[in-house]
């Protein structure tokens, strides 16, 4: 956490568009030399039993990842080139996604955001902007909820199973460990005959390892930079922000600044809150 403290009192000096440029730089950078090396037989390009693509990559979701946050510059740079462009760059992110890597969280999520950004979907009343921006809040308590009541209703275990059993795993936290004001240490994997699990919700982990006073401000952070995306009617930003909240309910990389773009962005936003963030207009490389 102090890293991602540090990245984001870096990021304070940095206007909205120069910051989406250093992480979009850096994310392609990582993807294209990791992959390079898989490609060239230095890094693992499949998994151990060939069924899907890492890419180099210790774990798959983590390949897809960084292909999912590319592709939030890959929709800005097609803006305006035409309808066939922006499917077939659609269509080629799903299949690799889908079907090479296998990381339905992340295929499913591209589209999402395709359809966000695409037709400008953004809350424009003061109701409809709170409810959106009040997700994290709503995906906190309900990744809760799951995880304590797993055992209690049918309709939660057959989530479980299109979760691929995440939620039994969020359950074995939640009742190993207390929900603390000041953080504790926690794994961030669980360590089977399988091999290492991640824990795969940045809701649950970061609440048990930060502690509810950190989490609280955290959230609190995110909530408020929804609202001004939504606020300011910036899609390109929205649509980033709102994807990434939903990417963290069942992985646990979003809220790290050294990935991820969500926690530096959103200060940054609280920041210049009384600037326009990102006109439409704009482009991010000029």
């Amino acid at each position: 956490m102090i890293i991602t403290l540090l990245i984001i009192l870096l990021s304070v000096s940095l206007s909205t568009n120069e910051l989406i440029k250093i992480y979009g730089i850096s994310q392609v950078i990582t993807f294209v030399y990791t992959a390079g090396l898989a490609f060239l037989g230095i890094r693992q390009l499949y998994d151990g039993q060939g069924y899907f693509f890492e890419f180099g990559f210790r774990q798959k979701n983590l390949a897809g990842y960084y292909i999912f946050v590319i592709s939030f510059l890959i929709f800005h740079f097609l803006k305006n080139k035409g309808v066939l462009k922006n499917l077939t760059a659609l269509l080629i992110l799903f299949f690799v996604e889908y079907f090479l890597i296998k990381d339905r969280t992340a295929s499913y999520l591209i589209v999402l955001y395709f359809i966000i950004f695409e037709y400008r979907l953004i809350p424009k009343n003061k109701i409809s902007m709170t409810l959106i921006s009040s997700l994290p809040v709503v995906l906190t308590f309900f990744s809760l909820f799951l995880a304590e009541n797993i055992s209690r209703y049918a309709w939660i275990s057959r989530f479980d199973y299109i979760l691929t059993s995440r939620i039994q795993l969020w359950a074995y936290y939640i009742s190993s460990y207390k929900i603390l004001w000041l953080p504790q240490n926690i794994t961030a994997s669980f360590h089977s005959m399988y091999g290492s699990i991640p824990f795969d919700n940045a809701y649950l982990y970061y609440l048990l390892n930060e502690g509810l006073f950190q989490y609280c401000l955290i959230i609190a952070l995110v909530v408020y930079a929804l609202y001004l995306a939504c606020k300011n009617e910036d899609i390109f930003i929205f649509s980033m922000l709102f994807t990434l909240v939903l990417y963290n309910f069942t992985e646990m990389i979003g809220f790290d600044a050294k990935s991820s773009i969500l926690l530096p962005l959103s200060f940054l936003l609280l920041i210049q809150r009384n600037n326009k963030i990102l006109s439409n207009e704009r482009k991010v490389f000029d």
